[in-house]
């Protein structure tokens, strides 16, 4: 399954954690945020979608499915058609690729 988006629109790239929100035995759902994926500090994600406009002023441009480290500060957090947890981002919060 995916994410759900045909098109990623302008600046926007859509990134996905490798930690997905958690449920307890007993229905209760814990969070990003509370597993320590504060919005301020920086996180290795994966990328999975990249706007027609993002990067055209970089010189280095990741690929979809590279291993990038990602803020996601103005980010907007949604649920996919897959059941997952992505962020869409401005591109210029994407600092880099991660290394091996």
């Amino acid at each position: 399954m995916t994410h759900g988006f045909a098109d990623i629109y302008h600046t926007r790239c859509l990134v996905k954690p490798d930690k997905q929100e958690e449920i307890t035995p007993g229905g209760i759902v814990i969070p990003l945020i509370a597993q320590n994926l504060s919005h301020l500090d920086m996180h290795e994600m994966t990328l999975v979608g990249i706007g027609s406009e993002a990067f055209k002023d970089s010189r280095e441009v990741p690929n979809i499915g590279d291993r990038v480290w990602v803020t996601i500060d103005e980010s907007l957090k949604f649920t996919g058609k897959d059941g997952e947890t992505y962020y869409m981002v401005n591109y210029k919060s994407i600092f880099g690729k991660a290394g091996p």
